[in-house]
């Protein structure tokens, strides 16, 4: 199967299963969702356009793009398998381009604070790779989310005065290795007063990491929106294990100290400080009902 210089075909969101034909292309090939399955070699040549999209394709051996061909794809894949019985696959199986397309958000939902109450609602969680220029993009080939929650239940070290009206945010990813993930949450409520912080090891510049809560890489604030990265193996991965991230994540509300002329607790005395304080009370007065001695001129 192929398509000359110059030429455009559009699959128009069906699938071509080519029984292990190759597929070699100069033109402009659009799936148009669809898939293009089957296939023994895909061959790309100069000036070649293949807009995978939101499609498939499927081939078994040889996979081969000219410099000045183009491949697009925001959620589609291009993968290598057995096209069939008497098509085995030559080469690692697997996707060899995953789409680029950040996975899309998930409604997480804010549990009841432990007081009692009605739910701080729902925030949205987008969890993706990060590409060359800094944007949102789909997970590495392997790089799998594996739980995501907000719960009550903080990690230590937090300030005696933090509270935790939004919950933490809870993740873990596997198959990551040495991956940088953005993390993307719209909460459902303001943010205002609100410190942002990310528990963790992070360095501090001396050779012992420090474990404890600290502002998350690269973070961004939009409104309701709170955006930072974790690196397998960087600052805030809660997981020591290569390929593996841990990430809780939470907005504190930091109770204010009292200002000058506020209210401010009392100390107290125990049972031995108040006799001793009596005692030196009675002293005193002794003093004063005292006599004062006579003088003889």
């Amino acid at each position: 199967m192929g398509a000359a210089p110059g030429a455009s075909a559009q699959l128009g969101g069906g699938t071509a299963a080519l029984g292990c034909a190759s597929l070699r292309s100069g033109g402009a090939l659009q799936l148009d969702g669809g898939a293009l399955l089957g296939a023994r070699d895909v061959q790309l040549q100069a000036g070649a356009l293949l807009a995978v999209g939101a499609g498939h394709v499927e081939l078994a051996q040889q996979w081969s793009v000219d410099a000045a061909a183009s491949v697009t794809l925001t959620t589609g894949r291009v993968e290598r398998k057995d096209a069939s019985p008497g098509c085995p696959a030559v080469g690692a199986v697997g996707q060899l381009l995953p789409g680029t397309a950040p996975p899309p958000a998930q409604p997480v939902v804010i549990p009841t604070p432990p007081g009692g109450g009605a739910s701080p609602g729902t925030a949205q969680v987008t969890i993706a790779a990060v590409d060359a220029g800094g944007a949102a993009a789909a997970l590495p080939p392997g790089c799998t989310v594996m739980q995501l929650a907000i719960t009550h239940a903080i990690p230590p070290g937090a300030p005696a005065n933090a509270s935790f009206p939004l919950g933490a945010l809870r993740f873990a990813a596997q198959g990551c290795p040495g991956a940088t993930l953005q993390v993307n949450v719209t909460y459902p409520s303001s943010l205002a007063g609100l410190a942002l912080q990310k528990h963790g090891p992070y360095d501090t510049g001396t050779p012992q990491p420090q474990t404890g809560w600290f502002t998350p890489p690269n973070l961004q604030v939009n409104g309701t929106t709170v955006t930072y990265t974790v690196t397998d193996g960087g600052d805030g991965d809660g997981d020591a294990r290569a390929g593996f991230i841990a990430d809780p994540f939470a907005p504190m509300q930091l109770l204010a100290a009292p200002g000058p002329g506020g209210p401010a607790a009392i100390p107290t005395l125990n049972e031995w400080g108040l006799l001793l304080l009596s005692a030196l009370a009675a002293l005193l007065g002794a003093r004063r009902l005292r006599p004062a001695p006579r003088r003889f001129d």
